[in-house]
């Protein structure tokens, strides 16, 4: 099922398969979330699934949520009609504390008293926010939630969301807020967050600092130029051609309901227990360390600054592969498997599905991180390169060497180099080649015979 729904989805949104299989486990683990819960001795696991997905812009993103975001609602519509819950799809455009929680405001309520005169009293009012309920949460611009950049208006975002984020067979995952009166305000979200958006610059520090990141599903890619050209023509040549874009809407929240129908039938057959709805096969908890060593292996080749932080992400991986893998044994039990025996047993072949989907979102941090943190490497070298260059040059431009040209100090430029091999204690093939590097700092100019260099006026100061 999962693997018709990624081809279906592909077609839209092109060399997204990753992605699209994670929107078809974000859905499922939403539907399923009242009626399992995945014990490990004395904790209790959800199945939701709270996806963040980081790639370049203009690269299938909204397209894949145009295929995603109608199927969701038509089959929330679907099970809201027959089974009387109430999820629904909330797009998010307000990323205020209000927005997101709500707001309490004082009302004036009329009543009639013990000697049966009205009067009127002022009584709390609760505005819900975006956040309350259950069902699909979309973030289109993650950027702007204020995980990446916090405003005065969204100073609480990362706690929010962290807090929601908690196992719903907790005590943690309601959202409160202290009022000015003494009062309490809560925020029930039982939600799976679909977020998307460009990579932002600060998400090494969002990554290391925040703990949001770690407790999402996170896929990171940046996609080559090569690419994304090659999207662009089969892209050219789809214009002016009409297909069916509500028959896959329909097929896959019938398959989706299906699933959901199967489920809730075996879940009350076995009592209405959420402990008791799936069970584990013999072999899942070998085939779960083998997976996991896995993922350590894969990391132990990476530089130490990277290890270190990607090592801290295994644990909850390995969470997110019971969670897939138990969501894989449901869609299978609700949909192929005949024997009713048979059905509702996670075993080591749906870890080995949980495991593949999981280790693509793992490897593409590690990669990012690599290559991240390699960046972030050389700017800091640059600067240092910088401040080399910088010190030489206040250093001389107070001596006899300096030359006023209109009005400002100007330095030769051999006499720069010269004075920084000095300071470092570089020879001059590296010195030159250090100063191409941060040359963009200085001014140069030519008189007579010789170059002189001077700093821009933005790194004088």
């Amino acid at each position: 099922v999962a693997t018709k729904y990624v081809q279906n989805a592909v077609e839209i949104s092109i060399n997204n398969e990753v992605p699209a299989m994670l929107a078809f486990y974000s859905l499922l683990g939403q539907l399923c979330k009242d009626m399992v819960c995945i014990p490990s001795r004395k904790r209790r696991i959800d199945t939701r699934l709270q996806v963040v997905w980081m790639q370049t812009s203009g690269t299938g993103k909204t397209e894949l949520y145009n295929f995603t975001g109608p199927i969701s609602k038509k089959v929330f519509e679907l099970i809201n009609e027959q089974y009387g819950t109430e999820f629904s799809v909330i797009e998010i455009k307000d990323s205020t504390d209000a927005g997101l929680i709500g707001s309490m405001k004082m009302i004036e309520e009329t009543i009639i008293d013990d000697e049966g005169e009205a009067r009127k009293i002022k009584v709390p009012e609760q505005t819900y926010g975006e956040l309350e309920g259950e069902g699909i949460l979309a973030y289109d611009e993650f950027h702007d939630s204020g995980i990446f950049h916090q405003s005065q208006h969204q100073n609480k975002v990362i706690l929010y969301i962290n807090t929601f984020m908690n196992t719903l067979w907790g005590q943690n995952w309601i959202i409160t807020k202290r009022l000015l009166d003494g009062g309490l305000m809560e925020c029930k979200c039982r939600r799976s967050m679909w977020a998307t958006t460009y990579i932002p610059k600060t998400l090494s520090s969002v990554i290391t600092e925040t703990g949001a990141m770690q407790r999402s599903m996170m896929y990171i890619r940046e996609v080559p130029i090569e690419e994304q050209n090659m999207i662009r023509v089969k892209i050219a040549d789809d214009y002016g051609i009409i297909e069916d874009n509500l028959k896959p809407i329909e097929e896959y929240s019938e398959i989706f309901v299906k699933i959901y129908s199967a489920l809730k039938k075996h879940y009350d057959e076995t009592g209405q227990d959420p402990l008791r709805t799936v069970t584990f096969a013999k072999g899942f908890g070998d085939a779960l360390k083998h997976e996991t060593w896995k993922f350590q292996e894969f990391v132990q080749t990476s530089r130490p600054a990277v290890m270190e932080i990607a090592n801290n992400f295994i644990t909850r991986m390995q969470g997110m592969m019971v969670k897939m893998a138990v969501l894989s044994c449901i869609a299978e039990s609700g949909t192929t498997i005949r024997r009713k025996a048979n059905r509702y047993i996670v075993t080591e072949k749906h870890v080995t599905q949980g495991a593949f989907i999981t280790r693509q979102c793992y490897k593409s941090l590690v990669s990012w991180l690599d290559l991240a943190l390699k960046a972030e490497h050389k700017s800091i070298q640059d600067r240092a390169k910088v401040g080399e260059f910088k010190k030489a040059f206040i250093e001389l431009s107070k001596t006899p060497d300096a030359r006023t040209i209109d009005g400002e100090k100007w330095i030769n430029k051999s006499i720069l180099i010269t004075n920084v091999m000095l300071i470092t204690r570089r020879g001059q093939a590296q010195v030159y080649r250090n100063y191409k590097e941060i040359s963009g700092n200085f001014d140069e100019r030519i008189e007579g015979r010789y170059r002189y260099v001077k700093l821009k006026r933005n790194d004088e100061k």
